[in-house]
């Protein structure tokens, strides 16, 4: 890999910290697994080899790339995915021609600029962005292995 994916890696790794430190403080419902421990990117320096380097680096980010938290955004049947489990959306939902839900029932619908408090579910909210949608088919993860996730999208 060159310098810059390591850049990028590192950047990545950043900020997956970031997302588990909020998860932590986020409550969380009881089926929901502990975070996984992140290492920083500066206890990577320690490998001289760029090579060796690099895949260490991207089997840190794997750590976060691999979870459900991201494979449920990025499915290969282009149809979301939810929980820990990666049971299928309710509703049902597919990513339409746009990747932001079909003609008529867009992602928005339910998934507003903030998050959305629920009731009598063990989903505590339905998350909330403006523009959420599912990864473009070409980033599709789920049932792929780290490595072919790496030559997916790695810049050759």
């Amino acid at each position: 890999m060159r310098i810059a994916t390591v850049v990028i890696l590192a950047g990545t790794l950043a900020a997956a910290g970031a997302v588990v430190a909020s998860v932590q403080a986020a409550p969380e419902a009881k089926s929901t697994p502990a975070p996984v421990a992140l290492k920083s990117a500066a206890s990577f320096q320690s490998i001289k080899d760029p090579a060796a380097r690099s895949v260490a680096l991207f089997q840190e980010a794997g750590k976060v790339i691999q979870s459900p938290r991201c494979l449920n955004c990025h499915p290969v049947q282009r149809a979301p995915t939810q929980g820990d489990n990666l049971h299928p959306h309710d509703p049902p939902m597919v990513a339409g021609d746009s990747g932001h839900g079909p003609a008529g029932m867009p992602c928005f619908s339910c998934h507003t600029a903030a998050n959305v408090p629920t009731w009598g579910a063990d989903i505590k909210s339905i998350p909330g962005d403006p523009k959420w949608a599912l990864a473009p088919a070409e980033m599709a993860w789920q049932g792929k292995s780290l490595g072919q996730i790496c030559a997916q999208i790695k810049n050759p």
